[in-house]
């Protein structure tokens, strides 16, 4: 009886150490890696906001609502003469069949959409294979503003689901906008 309570006192103290060693050893992986893992993360953002034209993105410190990922500030590049001081919202819905994320900036002083790209979800379900008329495609969205989404917007024709998805990604991006702009 003796030995079984040595026995079980020896094992929960070494499952402890080897619980603490192990966490230790996490900790250091997780320190070592920790700026390697943010650098990517920018160096993804970049790429990904570089697709609608956006530079010198900063994070923009606010409380998300739901479906929207991050917000950013930054300058939309239309032109050399031709820019515009823009919030960039990361945006995911999820369909029927798939989650699209979907990055779309606003013009801060007119609060109109002055750029919009489809980051991921795979519509080539809907589009047999020819994924560049979605992802390529801008739904009729530049320009329109919050009033005038449900006019404005173009589905791509045999994408209809994922096509919805984009618009109601505007509708959350206005949304969050909103919040934006009355702080």
């Amino acid at each position: 009886m003796k030995a079984d309570i040595k026995r079980i006192l020896f094992l929960s103290l070494f499952l402890a150490v080897l619980g603490l060693v192990c966490a230790g050893m996490l900790a250091v992986v997780n320190h070592i890696t920790e700026p390697i893992i943010q650098d990517n993360k920018r160096k993804e953002l970049e790429k990904q906001l570089e697709v609608i034209n956006i530079k010198d993105p900063t994070e923009v410190e606010c409380e998300l609502i739901k479906g929207v990922d991050a917000v950013y500030s930054g300058i939309y590049n239309k032109g050399e003469k031709d820019e515009t001081e823009c919030y960039v919202f990361q945006v995911t819905v999820k369909n029927d069949y798939t989650s699209i994320t979907t990055i779309i900036a606003i013009g801060k002083e007119k609060g109109k959409i002055v750029a919009l790209a489809p980051l991921s979800g795979d519509p080539s379900y809907t589009t047999h294979g020819k994924n560049d008329s979605f992802v390529m495609n801008n739904f009729g969205l530049i320009g329109s503003g919050s009033n005038n989404i449900n006019s404005s917007f173009e589905a791509v024709a045999g994408a209809t689901k994922s096509s919805e998805s984009i618009k109601n990604a505007a509708k959350l991006a206005y949304e969050q906008f909103f919040t934006l702009s009355s702080n």
